[in-house]
């Protein structure tokens, strides 16, 4: 089994124009801007566009992210997860941002909190594409609900908001219309790609206070190791590794299912084989 090269990543395909000075950032975004650790910038302040306290609208790396593949909806951690093991994750974030947008920088009073995920894609010894790939969590960011819309544009689509999304999308990165029109572009053309196979979550970038994951009562295991939920409009399949985890009522933790690069992650079913290359979910 072996990573396909899927081309370079969104950073760096869609780098954000440095401001640098405050006159290029908009100001419909205001003048008071507040950060990681309760880091406070008034329009005017000298600040480092290196500061990691920064807002995204502030710093050097842009707003993006890949969107969900239709075969991974339903998957997420927030719906994964029982309400109370999801809060002990984003209650810390947004603490740690003294409840302000990471990406615009403006305090709310409610802000959701965005996975960032980053997809590998897989083929066999003989380059042959698997029928699924790893879809890593890179982390987590707190964002208002404006900001949160910049990450789901099939959702503003859905919504018929793409346009307005895209504005601030564009506002907030620095971008030209054209860049912005070519990210767009390319987003959707990657989640056609990926929508294309299933997905295993692998969530070794985040550790979790309990020691582990709760996960809520509406999901089962099936006969392979993955989990199935019914999540309303489609029913929903996925599997978790490099995290512990249990369902809601047990007392004890399920061992860990291990994924790195250069193995075939096994399942409770098949430990220490190799997991056929047409996976059964």
């Amino acid at each position: 089994m072996k990573i396909m090269n899927m081309g370079k990543k969104l950073s760096d395909l869609f780098p954000k124009r440095k401001f640098g000075k405050w006159e290029n950032v908009p100001s419909s975004f205001g003048n008071v801007f507040y950060g990681k650790d309760g880091a406070v910038y008034n329009r005017g302040d000298a600040f480092s566009v290196d500061d990691k306290r920064l807002p995204f609208i502030l710093g050097s790396a842009p707003v993006i992210g890949e969107l969900i593949p239709r075969s991974s909806w339903g998957s997420s951690l927030a719906n994964l997860l029982t309400k109370t093991s999801w809060d002990k994750l984003r209650h810390p974030i947004i603490e740690k941002h003294s409840n302000s947008c990471q990406a615009c920088g403006t305090k709310k009073n409610t802000l959701d909190v965005h996975e960032i995920w980053n997809y590998e894609f897989l083929s066999d010894d003989n380059d042959k594409p698997l029928n699924w790939g790893i879809q890593h969590l890179e982390g987590l960011v707190c964002v208002c609900k404006e900001c949160h819309e910049m990450f789901h544009l099939g959702l503003a689509y859905s919504n018929n908001r793409l346009d307005e999304v895209m504005e601030r999308l564009r506002a907030i990165n620095g971008w030209t219309p054209t860049a912005a029109q070519k990210y767009c572009n390319e987003v959707f053309d990657r989640w056609d790609e990926a929508s294309k196979i299933h997905w295993i979550l692998d969530l070794s970038g985040i550790s979790h206070p309990d020691g582990g994951l709760t996960i809520a009562k509406k999901w089962e295991i099936n006969g392979n190791g993955f989990l199935i939920a019914n999540t309303g409009r489609i029913t929903s399949k996925t599997m978790i590794t490099n995290i512990n985890w249990k369902f809601y009522g047990e007392k004890e933790w399920r061992d860990a299912t291990i994924y790195k690069p250069t193995i075939t992650p096994p399942t409770p079913k098949n430990k220490g084989k190799k997991v056929p290359e047409s996976l059964d979910i």
